[in-house]
Formats: structure tokens, C-alpha cells, sequence
């Protein structure tokens, strides 16, 4: 009599059938117990791993042939399980597979009928055949189903002496169990061998019936779903598998524990069962506990494990649906039936879970208040409340994806209130004629009815009601002024000489009056001029010409003005001089002070190169003295050496010493504060400089410029040229604010890495960012909706630039969604496959997360603001994109801006201070480090212009 065995597993599989990886894990496993000699002792056990049809039924029918009545066979097949259409089993290869119906290739699969026959045909009547793959059944979440179907087990596979296992029923699907290296099936018919549970009758042997109730009995416990199935004939019931070697009584003991274990607890009637046994074992009360606990443990780990997944996805649910659906509340009971959870397991799982998600919501609702009332007191937000609000959200663990959702809904909804009192403001600048006159009724009611259609309350327009009218107020009285200074120059002169006419021509620009504004107040008092003297027209009054009557002049024109500007006391009586001077003289400082930046206010384009401004005290008394100090600056107002080539730092002259703070632009200038400031410093240690931040909201060109006009920095960086309100402000102090020209700037546009697009035009830009376009798939993308983001252009310069060069000064469209900086810009477009967004191309070309645009005037001239060829986001950061210099200096890149040093003309440290570090940036050395940062020089290095063709950006040639 012998023992023998054949362990089949297929493991791969053609298309169309998942493999299982676990089957050939499983005849590895069922081969070590069954040729154990102290365990199965079988004589010889054969595996077939992956075999095709012929090589399967081979082995099947060398296991079943010149076997002799006294032996044992044992076939054991783990893999799929497939019937055909009338429902007859076949036991996959590793060459099955199934036609384009999805019905299966019989030539490429072994027929149960052929396992039949050859046991059949044997001698042998002690023969097992173990089946652990699929019939039929439903599908659980979690497991990896072998197939469906309806077979006769017993039928096909039944005869004398012989016994049949199933992992599972006819109508039930067999499962490989996800994490394990074993088949359920499988594992726990290794186990019974191994541990001796299997021995359920404690007879030292384990048969064929008691291998199936303990593997049957385990699997139901962790599969509920599942049910294998044994099937015998005769004394196929009764055949012995495997011996047990005798147990010390803790083993014993151990096995009991197991009888009893539940959902990884002991049952009340297993509690008093095992202290019967325990006293009968001899065995005490602390080696029984620890017993009992080693094995709970498993049964305990894996029943907190089930229970994390079940509360995980219940979490999910909820987070999705408030109240869970009818659909969804089948789909919890069947993943619970799946992990072999009850309700008694689940109902207070979900309890908790709901509780902490209403905590956390209320949470969020408490962060969101406090947000709100944020941005409603100020916007943007300032570092510091920037900090508390992050300091709130750790202390209430907030994740960040939760408050980012919040914060950008929030901020739209702000911008979009902004948005509506900007129209509301600009509709009351038209009703008041440009901010001249009070309102009518009729225009009243018209914007009354703007205010209902906007959305907006009382307190919404009040403040801005309340500035148009100040600057109304402010405008009615700079008329007043401008009235004042004509009547009194028509009083001594009519007609108006050329140097009068001309000092009232720089008193209106001061005022900021045009010649539409002045032009009827003009008609009518010289109207009425013409009335009241009628004759001796033109012919002004002897003190009059006394009074304007001009000395012998120097050699420049403007030391001749300040001359005049006090003429000597026996020029003109003392009264008359008295009303001229008051008249004049300020008009005639004032127009002095724009010689400087006349150029400027009227063409509002940045200089090329630095020039001094003149500077005003109005404070001082002499008003000589005063004109002769600005005429000779004027004289003097360009520095000789911006016209030589200075090579470095250390050559630049009148660098003054001590600390200077200085501030604005953080966006674009960010670069050049990292790769130029540390040069600077060690090669001029005297200079220090130290750069300040605005003490509320984020650095940008406007906040630098503000704080330059309060008196909290020395210069400057700006992104975009002076207005024309901050110029006169200046002048108010007593002093020229100017700017002067370092470099220029590439701004890119920048999409999400998976975008397909070529590139875009600049009349495509501008229809994106005014809401023409709206959708990808106008400009030959996907069908996809375009986010468009943006900085505020209140506060950026280059969002103010970009407004004005691509936009051309229309309003951004509704679907523009504000950022408060290019980091959080960054983060959007990369987690928003329609994202776009502009911004400087030092800070953006690099990235990793972002994809830059080529851009050009016309489809067929796109111009990439990288070096060609782009690289991948995948090579990224190991390999980056660099900026296209080349490009940007010969003037190919269409969007290119100018950095400024915006510098104070008061005659004091800090006017020496900004022109000295203009000075500094425009030498050799100060262009070279320009380029170096990303930027492009406006001067031609002299290493460098030869790689070029052209260079537009000379100071020589502007």
C-alpha cells in the first residue's frame, strides 16, 4: 500500500482570465504536510506548476493508473474553475482562454468527465480529489474571484471509496483573500494538518470528514459567503488523511482555545468549557490566560483590522452623503457581510464616526466665520493675521486641503463683492462726469437702481460715495485755486505774456485740471475782463512791467528764471510785488519741480537710464534761493558717468554709507534680491541695505511705493511705472518722486504639465483673461473649461502690466479667480488640468509642477520662454527648464516689462542712496548678475552682446 499525491496549480493565465498567484503558494503549502513524515507521510507527492491541457491530464492519468486497491491517490487542483454553457466543469490551463462571446475554448482546459473516467478506470478505491477553485456564487468586495457557473460536483466527480472537497457550493464562487499568500480554502486545510486542529475526535489521525468540517468551519468564520462542500461515497467518509503526534496538554489546551474563539473572544459557554479542561490538564490559571491570550491576538488583530476598513469607507460615504442613500445602505450591509461583520459590530462604529465628522464640520464653520470677518476688515490679508489664522487652524487640526477650499471660495466671493463695487464706482464716476460735479436726481435714481441690481446694501457704497464726493470737493476747489491765479495774472497782464501764460500752464498741471476743465473758466473770465476794461487792451500797468521787468542773464536759461523769481526792490513798489509774488511763486516752484520729470508725466513711459530729479523745500523761506537750488539741479540733472561704461561695483562714485531700508516688489525682483544683493553688500560693505517689509498685506510695487512716500524707505524696487496720483503727492511733500529703468522681465504663461495645447497668441490671451474664450477646445485643446488665475492688479505691477499690454485695459472676466501669490497660483494650475496663469518667468520656468506656453503675436510665430526642447515634468527636478535669454534680449518674446528703482528727489541721503544703487545695477557687473538672475540687461555687456545679432535694450541707442 502506498501513498501518492498530485498538486496541480495554475497561476497564469491568457487575456480574458485574472491570474492567481496564490495557487502555486498553495501546492507548496499542501506538498510540505502531505510528505511530512509526521504529518501526511505520503510516499510521493508531484506538483505540476502552470501546465498546459495535454501535460495536466497526463500527470492526472499517471496518478490513477497501476495503482493497486490498498492505495491512497490524492489529487489537488487550486486555479479557475469554468463551465461551459450546458454546465459541465473544466479545470483551467495555463493556455485556456475564451472566445470573443466569452464562452470558453474547450480544447484549452482538461473536462472534469476526463478526471472521472480515469478514477474510474483505477484499482484504487481510497481516492480524494480537493477542488479549490470556483462553480458559481456572488462576488465579495475584497476577494478575487476563480469564476461562475453551475456544476454537479457529486455527479461528475462521485464514486465508491472516493471523497470530493470544494472550497465551495454549485452556486457559490471560491476566493482568493487579498494580503494572503494562501487560497482561503487552502490555508486553513493546511493549518488543520499542521496544528493538529483537524483531529476533531482527538483519535491521533485526522480523516477526511473531520479535515473538512475544521477547514469548513474556519472559512465560514472569515468568509460567511462561502460554503465548501465535501461529497463521498462509502468510506469515503472515513479515509485517513494524515496522523497527529501525541500533545503535551498545553497544545491541547491550545487547540480548545480555538474551538471556542469568536469574532476574537471566547463565548460564554467556552469560558466555562475551558476552565473544566484547564483543571483536567493540570494546567494553571496563568499558563491558561497566556495561552488563551496568544491566541486571541490574531483573531483580535484581525477583527480591529476589518473593523478600520468598514469605518475608512463608512467615512468616505459620509463625507459624500450626508444621509446615505437606499443604494448605498445595500452596498454597507454587503461590504459588512464580506468582512463577516454583525450589526451590533457596525452600528456604534458609524455612530462615532458621524459625531466626529459633525465636530469637524462645526470646526470648519468656526474657521470660515473667522475669515470672513478676515477679509472683510482687510484685503489682502496681512502677514500677521496671516499667521494667527494658521495658528487657529493647528489648534482646531484643520487638514490644509479643507481650509484652502474655504479660503478660495471666501476670496472669490470677496472679489466678486469688489468687483461689483468697482462697476458701482465706475457708473459714479460717469454720473459725476468724471468725478466734477455732484449728482443729478436723474442719475441718482439710475444708480439707485445699479445698487439693487448689484446686490449691494447702503453700507456697501457709503465709503465710496463718500471719496467721489471728497475728490469732487477736492476737484471744485483746485478750480477755485486755478480761478484765484488767473484773475490775479489777467489783474496785472492781459493779454498774458509767454512767462506767465506758461507758469499757469504748470500750476494747471499741478492741480491736475486739463484743458477741457479750464477752458470755460477761462472764456468767461476773460469775457468778463474785456467787459470791465475795454480800453487799453494789451497794454499792462506800469507796476505790472516793472514788477516782471527781467535783470541781465547768466549763460543757462533756468538760473535766469530763478532770478526773476525775486526781483530787487527798486524794480517795483512794494505792494504790487507783494500781489505778483503771491500769484506766482508758486506756480513757478511748482513748474520748476517738473522740469525734472516733465518728461515722465507726459509721456508716462520709464527712463533708460538714471538722472537726478531737482527737489523742492517749501518750507524754505527765499523763494530765490529756492528757484536758483532747482535750476542749477536741472543743470546738473544727469550724472556724467551713466554716460561711460562703468564696469563693477566698486567703480560706482557718491555711494553713501550707513543702513538704507528698501522694499516693494517681492514677485518679481525675488531673484535679484538672492543672486545680487550678496555681491553687492561685499564688494560695498558701507552700503548696507536691509530689506522691509509693509506692515500689513503682501510686499508688492504699490506697497513699496506708498511706504516710499511715508517715509519708511529709502528706494524702492517697482514692477510697473509711478502714477500720476503718487507723483503729485510727492510734489505735495516738497519733493520728485522718479523711477529708473535696471532691466526687463519675461512674464510666462504657465498651464498644467497634461494640457495639449501649442501655445497661445496674444489676441488669444487677452479673449481668455476678458472671458471671450472660455472653454480649451477654442484654441485646439480638449473639451475642457479654462480657470484663468490672476495676482490683483491694485497691488502687482505685473498684473497691472499685463492689464494694460495684453489686456489693453478691459476689466477681467467673471470666471478670473484671484491669488493672493504665485506660490498659491502654482499650487492651483498644478491641481487644475484648465488652470492658467501668468507671471514672472524667472519664478515660473522652473517649476516642476506647471507647463510653460510658447506665446508669439500670430499662431505661426510662437516663441517658448524656455530653451527648446521642453523638459518633462517626470525629469523634473533633476533636469528643469531654463529661461530663453536669447529670446527675451533680441526683443523675439512678446511679453517682456521693465523693472524700476524708484528713487526720492529730496536733496537728502535718500535721493543719494536710490541713485547710487540704480548706479550700481547699470554698471557691467550689475547687468551681468541681472542676467545671470533670469532677467534681461538693458545694457550690451561687452562678453556677451557678440552671441547676439542684435541688442535692442542699449541705453546709448534708446
Amino acid at each position: 500500500m502506498i501513498k501518492i499525491a498530485l498538486l496541480i496549480g495554475v497561476s497564469e493565465y491568457k487575456p480574458g482570465l485574472n491570474p492567481l498567484p496564490q495557487a502555486l503558494k498553495d501546492i507548496e503549502a499542501m506538498q510540505k504536510v502531505l510528505q511530512h513524515q509526521d504529518m501526511g507521510d505520503f510516499d510521493e507527492v508531484k506538483t505540476l506548476a502552470n501546465p498546459e491541457p495535454l501535460e495536466m491530464q497526463e500527470g492526472i492519468e499517471m496518478l490513477f493508473s497501476g495503482r493497486t486497491k490498498d492505495d491512497l491517490a490524492l489529487l489537488f487542483f487550486s486555479g479557475h474553475g469554468i463551465k461551459d454553457d450546458t454546465g459541465r466543469l473544466y479545470l483551467a490551463t495555463s493556455i485556456t482562454r475564451k472566445n470573443r462571446k466569452g464562452q470558453l475554448v474547450k480544447a484549452t482546459a482538461v473536462p472534469a468527465n476526463f478526471v472521472h473516467d480515469i478514477m474510474s478506470n483505477s484499482r484504487c478505491r481510497r481516492e480524494i480529489v480537493i477542488l479549490d477553485c470556483c462553480f458559481s456564487g456572488a462576488f465579495a468586495e475584497g476577494m478575487a474571484a476563480k469564476d461562475d457557473g453551475v456544476v454537479d460536483v457529486q455527479r461528475q466527480l462521485g464514486g465508491e471509496g472516493r471523497a470530493v472537497l470544494t472550497a465551495s457550493t454549485s452556486s457559490q464562487y471560491s476566493f482568493e483573500e487579498q494580503g494572503s499568500d494562501l487560497s482561503v480554502y487552502t490555508r486553513y486545510l493546511v493549518e488543520g494538518i499542521e496544528t493538529g486542529d483537524a483531529d476533531l475526535d482527538g483519535d491521533g489521525v485526522v480523516s477526511i470528514d473531520e479535515w473538512h468540517d475544521y477547514a469548513s468551519t474556519k472559512v465560514r468564520a472569515v468568509q460567511p459567503s462561502m460554503s465548501p462542500g465535501i461529497y463521498a461515497v462509502r468510506e469515503g467518509f472515513k479515509i485517513r488523511v494524515a496522523k497527529i503526534p501525541p500533545e503535551e496538554p498545553k497544545e491541547k489546551y491550545r487547540k480548545e482555545v480555538k474551538l471556542f474563539v469568536s469574532r476574537g473572544e471566547i463565548s460564554l459557554v467556552g469560558r466555562r468549557t475551558l476552565d473544566v479542561l484547564r483543571r483536567q490538564m493540570g494546567l494553571s490559571e496563568v499558563e491558561a490566560a497566556g495561552i488563551e491570550k496568544e491566541v486571541l491576538e490574531p483573531y483580535r488583530e484581525e477583527f480591529r483590522n476589518k473593523l478600520q476598513q468598514y469605518e475608512q469607507i463608512f467615512s468616505e460615504v459620509i463625507k459624500r452623503e450626508k444621509t446615505p442613500s437606499k443604494a448605498t445602505r445595500h452596498d454597507l450591509r454587503h461590504l459588512q457581510e464580506t468582512l463577516g461583520l454583525k450589526n451590533e459590530d457596525t452600528m456604534p462604529l458609524e455612530a462615532r464616526v458621524i459625531a466626529r465628522l459633525n465636530t469637524y464640520k462645526q470646526k470648519l464653520q468656526q474657521y470660515e466665520n473667522e475669515f470672513t470677518q478676515a477679509v472683510q476688515r482687510e484685503y489682502p490679508l496681512s502677514q500677521a493675521t496671516r499667521e494667527r489664522l494658521h495658528q487657529m487652524q493647528q489648534s482646531l487640526e484643520l487638514a490644509e486641503v479643507d481650509v484652502a477650499t474655504i479660503e478660495i471660495r471666501i476670496t472669490s466671493q470677496i472679489e466678486k463683492r469688489r468687483e461689483k463695487l468697482q462697476e458701482y464706482e465706475q457708473e459714479l464716476i460717469k454720473a459725476t462726469g468724471g468725478k466734477k460735479h455732484p449728482l443729478s436726481d436723474s442719475k441718482r435714481h439710475e444708480l439707485e437702481q445699479l445698487q439693487q441690481n448689484l446686490n449691494l446694501s447702503s453700507e456697501d457704497i457709503a465709503p465710496i460715495e463718500g471719496r467721489i464726493t471728497d475728490e469732487i470737493k477736492e476737484y471744485q476747489q483746485h478750480l477755485q485755486q486755478y480761478q484765484h491765479a488767473l484773475v490775479e495774472a489777467i489783474r496785472y497782464e492781459y493779454p498774458l505774456g509767454e512767462e506767465t501764460a506758461n507758469e499757469l500752464k504748470r500750476f494747471q498741471k499741478v492741480l491736475g485740471l486739463s484743458d477741457e476743465d479750464i477752458t470755460p473758466l477761462k472764456e468767461r473770465i476773460i469775457a468778463q475782463r474785456q467787459q470791465e476794461y475795454p480800453i487799453n487792451l494789451g497794454q499792462p500797468t506800469q507796476e505790472y512791467s516793472q514788477a516782471i521787468q527781467p535783470e541781465p542773464v547768466p549763460s543757462q536759461k533756468q538760473v535766469e528764471i530763478a532770478s526773476e523769481a525775486e526781483p530787487s526792490s527798486s524794480s517795483a513798489k512794494p505792494g504790487k510785488q507783494v500781489a505778483l509774488t503771491s500769484v506766482l511763486v508758486s506756480a513757478v516752484l511748482v513748474g520748476l519741480g517738473l522740469v525734472g520729470g516733465g518728461v515722465w508725466l507726459l509721456t508716462h513711459r520709464p527712463s533708460s537710464e538714471p538722472s537726478s530729479s531737482p527737489v523742492t523745500d517749501l518750507k524754505t523761506p527765499s523763494t530765490s534761493e529756492i528757484a536758483s537750488e532747482i535750476a542749477s539741479k536741472i543743470a546738473t540733472s544727469i550724472p556724467s558717468h551713466t554716460r561711460d561704461y562703468i564696469s563693477d561695483f566698486s567703480s560706482v562714485e557718491k555711494v553713501p554709507s550707513g543702513e538704507f531700508a528698501y522694499g516693494g516688489s517681492a514677485a518679481a525682483w525675488a531673484p535679484l534680491h538672492r543672486d545680487l544683493d550678496p555681491v553687492l553688500q561685499a564688494a560695498r560693505p558701507e552700503f548696507k541695505l536691509r530689506y522691509t517689509l509693509p506692515a500689513s498685506g503682501i510686499p508688492s510695487s504699490s506697497a513699496g511705493i506708498r511706504m516710499l512716500l511715508d517715509n519708511q524707505l529709502a528706494f524702492a524696487h517697482s514692477s510697473r511705472p509711478l502714477h500720476s496720483d503718487e507723483y503729485q503727492k510727492a510734489l505735495q511733500q516738497g519733493y520728485i518722486l522718479s523711477e529708473i529703468t535696471v532691466a526687463l522681465e519675461g512674464i510666462a504663461i504657465v498651464v498644467h504639465p497634461e494640457l495639449n495645447i501649442p501655445g497661445l497668441t496674444l489676441p488669444q490671451l487677452k479673449d481668455i483673461y476678458t472671458g471671450k474664450i472660455t472653454n480649451w477646445n477654442q484654441v485646439g485643446g480638449p473639451n475642457l473649461a479654462i480657470t484663468p488665475y490672476s495676482l490683483s492688479a491694485k497691488e502687482s505691477g505685473i498684473a497691472e502690466f499685463f492689464d494694460h499690454f495684453v489686456m489693453e485695459d478691459l476689466p477681467f472676466a467673471e470666471n478670473v479667480t484671484f491669488v493672493p501669490t504665485t506660490t498659491s497660483a502654482v499650487s492651483q494650475v498644478a491641481r487644475n488640468f484648465g488652470g492658467i496663469y501668468y507671471g514672472s518667468a524667472p519664478q515660473l520656468i522652473g517649476q516642476c509642477k506647471i507647463k510653460p506656453l510658447p506665446i508669439g503675436h500670430h499662431s505661426d510665430e510662437l516663441i517658448p520662454p524656455y530653451q527648446e526642447p521642453l523638459v518633462p515634468p517626470s525629469d523634473c527636478p533633476g533636469r528643469r527648464n531654463q529661461l530663453n535669454l536669447t529670446a527675451m534680449q533680441t526683443g523675439q518674446y512678446p511679453i517682456l516689462q521693465p523693472l524700476f528703482v524708484a528713487v526720492k528727489y529730496d536733496g537728502g541721503v535718500n535721493e543719494q542712496a536710490g541713485e547710487a544703487y540704480a548706479n550700481l545695477l547699470l554698471t557691467e557687473q550689475g547687468q551681468e548678475l541681472i542676467r545671470q538672475a533670469g532677467f534681461i540687461p538693458i545694457r550690451c555687456l561687452s562678453h556677451y552682446t557678440d552671441k547676439l545679432a542684435t541688442c535692442h535694450h542699449d541705453l546709448e541707442g534708446s
